[in-house]
């Protein structure tokens, strides 16, 4: 995400990835919340990753600099990973 603040001086594209940091930030007390309900950990970790790389405010900030065929291309690459990684936790522990 450096990158992408380097590339953009604008005061709104800052402000949207600030946004999307502190949100990041945010997510994890309810995770451990659901973990400690009997959520799976694999699935806590998908929702954690997912969470964090594919948000909402990330992907308007995104858009600003790439086109749409790029957009899909990183959503398909965390989501796969997100799920791979999910799926790879739960079978260690």
């Amino acid at each position: 995400m450096l990158i992408i603040i380097c590339l953009v001086n604008t005061e709104s594209n800052v402000t949207i990835h600030n946004i999307a940091i502190q949100t990041k930030k945010a997510f994890i007390p309810p995770s451990s919340a659901l973990a400690a309900k009997g959520m799976g950990l694999g699935a806590v970790t998908a929702l954690i990753i997912g969470s964090a790389g594919a948000s909402l405010t990330e992907v308007i900030l995104l858009k600003s600099l790439f086109k749409n065929k790029m957009i899909i291309a990183f959503l398909v690459v965390i989501l796969s990973m997100t799920v791979g990684a999910g799926f790879l936790y739960q079978a260690i522990f």
